[in-house]
């Protein structure tokens, strides 16, 4: 019974992922369609484009795929062959999409995985890599219902990240919801409850009522699988209320049968019964609505009706829907529903004194039983080595995740470093402005001070030349006065008396002594002196010129580039992460060249 149990909650679990697939895409009525149709007809025959032909062929491939599954492939078949002529690559990825969605419908599980996959080639051909994230979703689906946990995963995965770089929130919403049901199956229970509730905070978020209740079915199915039975019964409830309110047959259907399931296990019959009839009679919006396998829901609903009529000891109604179920589950390859319902037919048979019938089945429950043992056996070795895959998987995500904040921390490092040097380098240029305008003020000072100390030596030089001048008038009438005074006496003291006449001599003697001296020489050593003190001063300004002002001129002189003054004052190229281009772009170049300017100026 626990068995039945686990596989209809397995069960559940496919059909809710490729339930939940169909929320990406709108419902439409039949009314709806046909004029939709009849639109696409119109475009298709008036157009002579063949882009717009190609997407009015897709279109109504996916009007007609709901209810022609030929017409919907012979639409999609021309849209390819129109593409490929036309070498419109976005239309052949749409028509590999189309071709896969209906191969889906046909539940040929492979075929389809082959087209989508064409798809995404296509789409990454032509830049469209925003709408890989809902195929990945389909892909990954198509797995899970081959058992393939590891890629099912793989795919999940690549579809969420896709779908948070391209900020599609809905999507992102059902990758984790399908990543959830991945580890539950890996029997990673606290992982599938984090990506549960983190797609039920999204859908929540987005107010994406037909979404949340998938959510819960999983849920359900979480604690059920973990042993919680009362836990599991409040979800599935949530989700059979819900689907209600958003007038979802499809969903209805399911959380019916997910109900009466859970109630065959905890043997309570005729509520189980009463949850599988009401799912009967919504088949018709199941064969209609839902393009997943559809005889999965059938061999399952119609086994649970069987075995609650057996427990019921009602034989008859027993085998006929027993019946149903085994053929059902035959079709699809649901082994455990094959044996389940083998081994309760043959007990009917044989309760109905039916022998024949009875050991047919019996024999059909053995073979299967066997195979399943088989099969388990099998499941084990393949379980450990997907073990060992995921084990793998999870260290090579959990070392890229390293990797990946390690290069985090180093960028951010540099961003700091870069900020820091920026700013270190903005203080720098405001002390050297400053720096550089109070040097500027004290040149301009100790120029006017200079220029006075120039007016005042000039002036001075000018006085002195003028009183050298003056001096020299003076000696030179000095001289002609002895010269003249002497030539008088020399004249006049034959007329002295003799004793006077001595006396005469040794005045003109005196005199002419007095006289004598090169006077132009004494000029010559004043004026030199005068010029050797003017010029002492102008080598005294010049030469104790500051060290920084010496620095100064020195940067002008060597004519130093923008680059060398940057990389001496700012920065350190070599720190700049090759692999983040769009550091370089912070480096404010304009900020150099006007220091650059400003020292060339100085």
């Amino acid at each position: 019974m626990k068995m039945i149990f686990a596989e209809a909650l397995k069960l559940f679990f496919r059909l809710s992922l490729f339930g939940c697939l169909l929320l990406l895409f709108a419902h439409k009525t039949m009314g709806q369609q046909t004029k939709i149709v009849d639109s696409l007809n119109a475009i298709l025959a008036s157009t002579r484009q063949d882009t717009t032909k190609v997407l009015a062929l897709v279109g109504l491939s996916g009007e007609y795929k709901n209810y022609n599954l030929d017409s919907a492939m012979l639409y999609s078949g021309e849209a390819m062959r129109i593409a490929r002529e036309a070498g419109f690559i976005r239309g052949i990825a749409a028509s590999y999409y189309a071709m896969g969605d209906i191969e889906v419908r046909r539940d040929d599980s492979d075929k389809a995985k082959q087209y989508f996959l064409e798809s995404t080639k296509f789409y990454k051909q032509c830049g469209a890599e925003n709408e890989l994230p809902a195929i990945y979703l389909v892909i990954g689906s198509l797995h899970t219902y081959q058992d393939e946990w590891i890629e099912a995963l793989e795919y999940f995965q690549k579809a969420l990240e896709l779908s948070e770089k391209y900020k599609l929130r809905k999507t992102e919403g059902h990758a984790y919801n399908n990543l959830g049901s991945i580890y539950k199956n890996l029997e990673k229970y606290d992982k599938a409850l984090e990506c549960f509730n983190k797609a039920l905070e999204i859908s929540t978020e987005l107010g994406l009522k037909d979404v949340v209740y998938y959510i819960y079915g999983n849920l359900g199915i979480l604690y059920a699988t973990q042993g919680d039975k009362k836990l599991a019964e409040s979800y599935f409830k949530k989700l059979l209320q819900i689907s209600r309110d958003e007038k979802d047959e499809v969903v209805e259907a399911f959380a019916m049968v997910s109900l009466g399931d859970f109630n065959v296990d905890i043997e309570n019959y005729q509520e189980a019964l009463s949850y599988y009839h009401q799912a009967l009679e919504m088949a018709d919006a199941v064969n209609a609505n839902y393009s997943g396998p559809k005889s999965l829901f059938f061999a399952n609903v119609y086994a649970g009706i069987g075995k609650a009529q057996y427990f019921l000891n009602n034989y008859d109604t027993a085998i006929d829907y027993l019946t149903k179920g085994f053929e059902k589950a035959s079709e699809t390859g649901q082994l455990s529903i094959v044996a389940e319902s083998a081994d309760k037919l043959s007990y009917a048979y044989e309760f109905r004194n039916q022998t024949a019938s009875a050991l047919k089945y019996s024999r059909i429950y053995q073979a299967t039983r066997d195979s399943l043992q088989n099969m388990d056996n099998v499941k084990r070795v393949t379980e450990i080595e997907m073990q060992n895959k995921f084990d793998k998987l999870m260290a090579e995500k959990e070392f890229e995740q390293a990797l990946s904040d390690a290069r985090q921390k180093r960028n951010e490092a540099i961003y700091l470093l870069i900020i820091g040097g920026s700013f270190l380098g903005l203080v720098i240029f405001l002390l050297l402005f400053l720096l550089q305008k109070s040097r500027h003020k004290r040149v301009k000072l100790e120029s006017e001070n200079l220029q006075l100390e120039k007016e005042n030596l000039y002036n001075d030089l000018a006085y002195k030349n003028k009183e050298l001048t003056t001096n020299v008038m003076y000696l030179l009438k000095k001289n002609e006065l002895i010269h003249s005074v002497c030539d008088k006496l020399k004249k006049a003291k034959m007329s002295f008396k003799v004793e006077n006449r001595i006396l005469v001599e040794d005045v003109i003697r005196d005199l002419e002594s007095a006289s004598k001296g090169d006077i132009w020489k004494e000029f010559e050593l004043r004026f030199q002196e005068v010029h050797s003190d003017f010029y002492k001063k102008l080598n005294e300004l010049f030469p104790n010129l500051t060290p920084n002002e010496l620095k100064l001129c020195a940067f002008l002189r060597l004519n130093m580039s923008s680059k060398d003054i940057a990389a001496i004052t700012f920065l350190s190229v070599n720190s700049i992460n090759i692999a983040r281009h769009r550091l370089r772009k912070k480096l404010n170049i304009e900020q150099e060249e006007n220091l650059i300017i400003f020292l060339s100026s100085l």
